[in-house]
């Protein structure tokens, strides 16, 4: 199970690394045109895939994950995936967070910060951090890898009586945090 996590770990890592570094091109305005002749909001950027199913944001709260009945409070361009090993809950990736999973906590599934603690021993964790909440925890921490630094995110939360886990490995702090203020954001 340790190698699943750890394999798991890798990937998210690797996704929370892929960040696109090109922008799309500017539209370029057509000087003979007046400007009053223009499409209304020509302007805006545009984007070339609209959101479908567990992609769209419910109206002013967040995007909603379908399969676990919840809403997490991040950016709509935020892409929703199902999860990796057929798990319930969604696979996260783009905005603040660069890659997060959220799912229902299975057996194996830390329910306790210190199994949590546990199993971060195998990483070698450094600036350990834990934060208890109301219906569960956070546990964060840095390690040090061929990349550099990792940063580890563990929560869970019991939310309409069902477990659930939040967890990511990023490469900035940043990104950390936003994981952690988009898990403490989880709500029905």
């Amino acid at each position: 199970m340790r190698t699943l996590i750890a394999f798991l770990a890798v990937l998210l890592f690797v996704f929370a690394g892929c960040e696109s570094k090109t922008e799309a091109p500017a539209k370029k305005e057509d000087p003979k045109k007046p400007a009053a002749e223009k499409p209304a909001g020509d302007e805006a950027p545009t984007t070339d895939e609209a959101p479908t199913g567990d992609e769209a944001p419910a109206a002013g709260a967040g995007l909603r994950i379908e399969s676990l009945g919840l809403t997490i409070d991040l950016p709509a361009d935020t892409m929703l995936s199902d999860v990796i090993g057929g798990g319930t809950g969604a696979m996260i990736m783009g905005g603040p967070v660069g890659a997060m999973t959220v799912q229902l906590a299975t057996d194996n599934t830390p329910s306790t910060i210190e199994k949590a603690k546990e199993d971060a021993d195998m990483y070698g964790p450094q600036n350990l951090n834990e934060e208890t909440l109301e219906d569960g925890w956070v546990l964060t921490y840095t390690n040090e890898g061929g990349m550099g630094t990792n940063y580890w995110i563990t929560a869970y939360r019991t939310i309409d009586e069902k477990g659930i886990s939040c967890s990511s490995t990023v490469s900035t702090e940043d990104q950390q945090k936003a994981v952690v203020a988009a898990c403490k954001s989880l709500k029905p």
